[in-house]
């Protein structure tokens, strides 16, 4: 009879070493490493690029709105600057600035405020090294004029009437030289009405400054301890009162809006 014999297919089915397994995986981190920084690599320069660019963007923006106001500035504002409160007995005059930080107007050595006062290295100390302040001024152009005659005399046509102690105004009718009343404004050509926090210069000849405080459907108030100080009757120079004359002492004509 034949021999007859099984035959068999050996197949190695061996898996991957421990040390094999290891040294791909220590390979593939290397590799997911070397991708993950470059990524974040990227990110980073690409936050840079728009930081940078952000920063240009508020630069032109601020150099543009700065070049408007100091154009602007000085816009019927007599030389020698407005009158403030000053001479002993006054208090001193807040001067705008950042939220959260307080200045002061020099009221002491200067007896006015001119349309462009500046503060070198007044401002708020920013990456350690501090900031200068300019503060501009000039007449709101769209509101316009108005008259003013004292309460205690006849009242022209349209025109507002202050009271003897400088404390409000009654305005009614077409006060302004635009065409409507400071209370109402002309909101449809975009003139907004007088407002808390707005400021009134009372030019009758001599001049000064008052705060509006608040106001309602008739009348314009000028409280005392306005923000900006400018409300002040004990100091004997720059003051509203100071405006009035003659026996008994009445306001003359004149007043027009500021803006700060």
């Amino acid at each position: 009879m034949p021999d007859v014999r099984a035959s068999y297919d050996w197949h190695d089915e061996r898996g991957f070493t421990l040390i094999e397994l290891a040294a791909s995986t220590f390979v593939m981190l290397l590799v997911l490493a070397g991708a993950l920084t470059a990524y974040s690599n990227a990110l980073a320069l690409n936050g840079s690029a728009q930081q940078t660019s952000d920063s240009s963007h508020n630069l032109r923006t601020g150099a543009n709105l700065f070049v408007r106001d100091l154009m602007q500035a000085g816009r019927k504002i007599p030389t020698g600057g407005i009158p403030v409160p000053n001479g002993t007995g006054a208090t001193a005059l807040h001067r705008p600035g950042p939220p959260g930080t307080a200045y002061t107007f020099d009221n002491v050595g200067q007896t006015t405020i001119t349309s462009i006062v500046t503060g070198y290295q007044l401002g708020p100390t920013i990456n350690s090294s501090p900031t200068d302040i300019v503060t501009f001024l000039m007449i709101d152009p769209l509101i316009g004029d108005t008259k003013v005659c004292d309460a205690a005399l006849t009242q022209p046509t349209n025109a507002a009437s202050l009271q003897s102690d400088g404390s409000f105004m009654t305005v009614s009718g077409t006060t302004s030289t635009t065409g409507f009343n400071w209370l109402t404004g002309d909101p449809t050509n975009g003139v907004a009405p007088v407002k808390a926090g707005d400021l009134i210069w009372f030019n009758t000849g001599a001049t000064a400054i008052r705060t509006v405080t608040s106001t309602d459907t008739t009348s314009i108030y000028f409280a005392a301890n306005d923000w900006f100080g400018f409300n002040q009757s004990t100091a004997p120079q720059g003051t509203l009162l100071s405006l009035r004359s003659g026996s008994p002492a009445r306001f003359p004509w004149g007043s027009q809006r500021l803006a700060c």
